[in-house]
């Protein structure tokens, strides 16, 4: 999700969260003084006029490895599924779940899915289902809502998945979930902000086998098969920057 279609520079949050991730506390102050030391030398020498030919600002943007959007002027967000967006389909499978991550401490603050519909922490996020308008052409059928004008907290960010029900007992008609997807939504105006198939996601290399998720024609109906494989799709993260 959330794929400009083109390459862009990376934003400097990026740049440093990227550097959080892959090292220690320890290293990640180190380069920011080392950044910081390195532009106030740059701006000291250009104030001089004693920049060497062709030298350039130390402080370097790369192409982004990841897909940013940036999110702004909106009061109410979902992230939805759809088994598929036409046809309600005879089998639930697809439902989204959000963890939300404190910015400060890096915990888990919250998971929300079908288990755990609401958060008495994040009252403005919830878990909605059975809410298809079967008059609309395109519909979703699990979702979770987000009411942004009242989240607060500095560096929120919210994790999202897209998991799978078990559905190695039920009778699934072939194709049934050629179309679903998943997508991320403007709640006010149901304009698609982004949207991703999920059988355009290549799982060659996770060594997933969705066969596994059909039962054999030779299996009665309701009998226990062990322990489940899930594949479990990373969807995206949004970043609360707003106090």
């Amino acid at each position: 999700m959330f794929s400009p279609g083109c390459k862009v520079p990376v934003t400097p949050f990026t740049k440093k969260f990227d550097k959080f991730l892959n090292g220690t506390p320890a290293e990640f102050k180190e380069f920011e003084a080392e950044e910081a030391k390195q532009f106030e030398e740059y701006v000291d020498r250009y104030k001089e006029e004693a920049l060497g030919e062709g030298e350039e600002c130390p402080i370097q943007y790369p192409d982004n490895e990841h897909f940013e959007m940036e999110l702004s002027q909106l009061e109410r967000l979902s992230f939805s599924v759809a088994d598929n967006p036409f046809f309600r389909a005879d089998v639930a499978k697809y439902y989204p779940e959000c963890h939300v991550i404190n910015g400060d401490s890096g915990q888990v603050m919250t998971t929300i899915n079908p288990t755990n519909k609401n958060s008495q922490q994040l009252s403005s996020l919830a878990f909605l289902d059975n809410f298809r308008d079967e008059k609309l052409k395109i519909n979703d059928d699990r979702k979770i809502k987000f009411e942004l004008e009242n989240l607060k907290g500095q560096g929120h960010m919210f994790f999202l998945t897209v998991r799978t029900f078990d559905t190695r007992n039920e009778k699934v008609k072939e194709g049934a979930y050629d179309q679903a997807w998943f997508r991320l939504q403007n709640e006010d105006t149901n304009q698609t902000l982004d949207y991703t198939k999920v059988n355009d996601i290549d799982i060659t290399e996770t060594g997933f086998d969705p066969a596994a998720e059909q039962a054999p024609e030779d299996e009665e109906e309701g009998e226990q098969q062990g322990e489940r494989n899930e594949l479990i799709y990373l969807a995206g993260r949004i970043y609360l920057e707003a106090p």
